[in-house]
């Protein structure tokens, strides 16, 4: 079901065409998560609130970059924080989501009031969801992957979530050896 609860990072590569408004990326919304890039920064809501708990950074349009949301909520100082290329760009208390039954979008809110109006015009890659919060030195490995190359028939594989050519590996994958569980992966694979 995807939910995330109390323990959990939310990660995707992001290359938007556009700053205006909200361009969703990752979200199940309206009861539980919605992670976006807002006016040209990064922005998390939680639990249907009007506004966001981390809304930091700048995300450059017209290139890759890595961006993630990792949660501890457990850690009242700082168990909440936001990554754009790697840096951290805010740090709060941590925040418990609410569950919800609603599915998960990816660069769009399936449905509901503006819709069309908030769709992530752009590429998203890299898409992954984890019950665990990660560190510093996993956020850098990932931002040392940002795709550079997007071929010119790819660009309308994913735009406003359509995935084409998606494989869903390591779904519900575990390590044997650690508690880190990634819950979804979706990578892009060039045919």
């Amino acid at each position: 079901d995807l939910n995330v609860g109390v323990t959990w990072t939310i990660e995707t590569y992001a290359k938007p065409l556009d700053a205006a408004g909200f361009q969703r990326t990752i979200l199940k919304w309206p009861t539980s998560y919605h992670f976006s890039v807002r006016n040209g920064g990064l922005d998390l809501f939680v639990n249907g609130g009007p506004n966001p708990v981390a809304s930091q950074g700048t995300v450059a349009l017209n290139q890759w970059s890595p961006l993630a949301i990792s949660n501890d909520a457990g850690n009242a100082v700082d168990g909440l924080k936001a990554f754009v290329n790697g840096t951290q760009v805010f740090s709060g208390a941590g925040v418990t989501v609410t569950s919800g039954t609603n599915p998960l979008d990816i660069g769009n809110l399936s449905g509901g009031n503006f819709a069309a109006a908030h769709q992530f015009n752009g590429l998203l890659d890299g898409v992954r969801i984890h019950n665990t919060a990660v560190d510093q030195a996993y956020v850098d490995s990932r931002a040392a992957q940002v795709p550079i190359y997007v071929a010119p028939d790819d660009v309308n594989r994913i735009i406003g979530g359509s995935f084409a050519n998606t494989h869903f590996d390591d779904l519900f994958s575990t390590n044997p050896s650690s508690t880190q569980h990634t819950l979804l992966n979706l990578e892009t694979t060039t045919l």
